[in-house]
C-alpha cells in the first residue's frame, strides 16, 4: 500500500487534516485505532472560532447537530459570572461530531481504515515512511509524510516518557439524561477546590458533565465507579446538585482518563507531525480542544502540501511546523494554563467573580486571550514568510 500523507487519528485533528489534504488533491490514508463514533472524553463544547476552520473545510458546525450555545459562565464560592457569545459557540457529542467529520474526509477522497493501530513507524520526509498496520487492515504502507492525530495517549513507538504521578490530574465525563425540560443555552464551570466540572447540553434532554481535578483533589475519592465518583464531587457544588438529584446517567458516555498532563508542548516527533491533543493538551478549562484540534490538523496538512508541492524542503519541514505551531498556540496555550490555576482555587476566584459580574468587558478581554486569531491557515508560508529569506 502507498499513500502521499498517512493521518494517524480520525478525531477532529486528523479529520480536518485528511479532508484539508484530500480537497487539494492529495492521497490520503487516516487510521484510527477503534471504531468510530465512539464516546471520547471531552467536554463537547466547539468554542465559536472553530467556525473559520470548519469553513475552510466547506463545513458547518450546525449540521453536526447539537446545540448552539450562546454564553459560558463560571461559579466558585457562591458567586458567578456570565458572559455572551457572538457568535455563539455549539455543543455536540464527541461520537455524533467524530462521525460526521471522518465522513467529511472520506466524501472528499481520503481512505479510512477504521480498527487499524500503527504497530512500527520508521521514515523521514526526506526518504519517506514505512509503517506497519495491524487490526481490521494489516500489512505495510509506504507514505511521503506522516501527521499524527492519535489524542492524548501516545502510541509506543513513539517512546514518550509517562507522566509523573504527582504532577497528572484525572478527568472525568458522562452525559446525564434530564427529561423534556429545556436546558439553558450555556456552558458554564462550576470549581471546588483542586478541580472544576464543566457543563454543557449537547441535546434538548442530555447534558454533558466534565470534571477535572488535580490529584490532590482526588486521592480521597472512594470506589464506587463513575457515578459514585461524579456524585462525590458534585457535592462540593452546589450549582449542580438540583440537577445531578433529577439526572440519569447514560452509561455507555462514561469516559475517565488519569495521568493526564495539559500544556505539555512537542508539535512534531522526529519528521512527523503531531496535531490536536497528540501536540499539546490545552488545560480544559479554556473550552478550546477542539477549536484548536481543528485548527492544527489544517495547519499540519498545509504544511504537509508545501513539502508535496516543492514549496517547502523536507529537512526544514519539522523545524517550520514547530515554530507555526508555538506561533499559532503557545500564547492561548499560556493563559489557559493561568485560567485553570484560578479556576482550581475557588477561595480566591470567588471574590474575584463579584468584581468581574460588574465589568463584562474585562471577562470578554479575558475570554479573547485564551483564543487564537482569527485568520486562516490555508498558506502558512504566506503567514510566515520570513522562514523562508
Amino acid at each position: 500500500m502507498r499513500t502521499d500523507v498517512l493521518v494517524i487519528g480520525a478525531g477532529p485533528a486528523g479529520a480536518a487534516a485528511a479532508r484539508a489534504l484530500a480537497r487539494a488533491g492529495v492521497a490520503v490514508r487516516m487510521v484510527e485505532r477503534g471504531a468510530i463514533g465512539r464516546p471520547r472524553l471531552c467536554g463537547e463544547f466547539v468554542s465559536p472560532e472553530a467556525g473559520v476552520d470548519l469553513a475552510a473545510l466547506g463545513l458547518a458546525i450546525g449540521d453536526a447537530g447539537g446545540v448552539a450555545i450562546g454564553a459560558a459562565g463560571v461559579t466558585a464560592g457562591g458567586a458567578s459570572t456570565e458572559t455572551m457569545l457572538a457568535p455563539p459557540g455549539h455543543a455536540v457529542g464527541r461520537d455524533v461530531l467524530d462521525a460526521w467529520m471522518a465522513k467529511a474526509a472520506v466524501e472528499s477522497g481520503a481512505t479510512l481504515h477504521a480498527a487499524t493501530s500503527v504497530a512500527a513507524l520508521q521514515g523521514d520526509a526526506a526518504d519517506g515512511f514505512r509503517a506497519e498496520l495491524e487490526g481490521d487492515v494489516r500489512g505495510t504502507l509506504q507514505a511521503r509524510l506522516v501527521i499524527g492525530a492519535f489524542g492524548r495517549r501516545a502510541p509506543g513507538w513513539l517512546g514518550i516518557a509517562p507522566v509523573s504521578p504527582r504532577r497528572a490530574a484525572i478527568a472525568l465525563k458522562a452525559h446525564l439524561r434530564v427529561g423534556p425540560e429545556a436546558l439553558p443555552s450555556r456552558v458554564a464551570l462550576h470549581a471546588f477546590p483542586g478541580g472544576y466540572i464543566g457543563s454543557v447540553p449537547i441535546a434538548a434532554d442530555r447534558i454533558n458533565l466534565c470534571l477535572v481535578a488535580e490529584r490532590r483533589a482526588a486521592g480521597a475519592l472512594a470506589p464506587g465507579g463513575a457515578r459514585a465518583a461524579l456524585a462525590a464531587f458534585v457535592a462540593h457544588v452546589p450549582e449542580l446538585g438540583a440537577l445531578w438529584e433529577r439526572a440519569e446517567l447514560a452509561p455507555a458516555s462514561v469516559c475517565a482518563a488519569s495521568g493526564l498532563r495539559f500544556g505539555h508542548v512537542h508539535p512534531t516527533h522526529g519528521d512527523i507531525l503531531l496535531a490536536g491533543d497528540a501536540a499539546g493538551q490545552p488545560h480544559p478549562a479554556s473550552g478550546d480542544g477542539i477549536a484548536m484540534a481543528l485548527r492544527s490538523g489544517r495547519l499540519a496538512a498545509a504544511c504537509a502540501c508545501a513539502v508535496l508541492e516543492r514549496r517547502l524542503a523536507p529537512d526544514r519541514l519539522a523545524r517550520f511546523y514547530t515554530q507555526a505551531w508555538r506561533r499559532e498556540f503557545a500564547a492561548r496555550l499560556r493563559w489557559a494554563r493561568l485560567v485553570h490555576a484560578a479556576i482550581v482555587r475557588p477561595r480566591f476566584l470567588g471574590p474575584a467573580l463579584v468584581g468581574l459580574a460588574r465589568e463584562p468587558h474585562v471577562v470578554q478581554a479575558l475570554l479573547a486571550r485564551t483564543r487564537g486569531a482569527p485568520h486562516d491557515v490555508a498558506s502558512p508560508l504566506a503567514l510566515h514568510p520570513r522562514e523562508f529569506r
